[in-house]
């Protein structure tokens, strides 16, 4: 028998199995309204992807955590980790849920920094 022309590509993903097994306890946390789990597991990540950091973010937003949300945002920026509109209509969600449209302002301005175009959705939200 030869050897299965998938075996390399598997011994390839189970390199990344932490990685996925962490962002899918953070999105499950996120969506569950088990924020507090997926906060802690995030602090004890040394490494962490931008779905990871935008996962949590949804999180926070949802359980109208928005100091929490915030430091996270704020975290990506100081770690260079790569925003997309997504990132930043989550956070300006967060803000609209929390009545803190004043904030709103800010995040655009990191927007326009970014280079990142807005979308409906930002619009909508703002």
């Amino acid at each position: 028998m030869g050897q299965h022309p998938f075996s390399s590509r598997r011994s390839h993903r189970a390199a990344y199995r932490p990685f996925n097994f962490a962002l899918a306890l953070i999105s499950f946390g996120g969506q569950t309204g088990n924020v507090a789990m997926a906060d802690k597991l995030y602090e004890h990540l040394q490494d962490k992807s931008a779905l990871i950091y935008c996962s949590l973010l949804k999180g926070f937003t949802r359980e109208k955590r928005l100091e929490r949300a915030w430091h996270v945002y704020k975290e990506m920026g100081r770690r260079n980790v790569e925003v997309s509109v997504v990132t930043f209509n989550t956070i300006i969600d967060a803000c609209a849920r929390c009545g803190r449209m004043d904030q709103v302002s800010r995040v655009q301005e990191d927007m326009a920094r970014s280079g990142v175009p807005p979308n409906l959705i930002t619009y909508s939200s703002s």
